[in-house]
């Protein structure tokens, strides 16, 4: 079933390489989404902390 190519390594190890490199990438960018995700959680409750603490200093 495993096909060497004039002595290279066999295909399948290709295919492998392959998914482990999209499989690398995506958590990659699952990782990066997190980080993202979390500046505008962070930066959102900031501008709600001081939009609302300018409208306790109006009132």
């Amino acid at each position: 079933m495993v096909s060497k190519i004039a002595g290279n390594k066999p295909s399948h190890w290709y295919t492998f390489k392959l998914i482990r490199l999209f499989l690398n990438i995506f958590v990659q960018a699952i990782r990066i989404f997190a980080v993202i995700k979390k500046l505008i959680g962070t930066y959102v409750r900031i501008q709600f902390l001081t939009s609302s603490s300018d409208i306790f200093s109006i009132a």
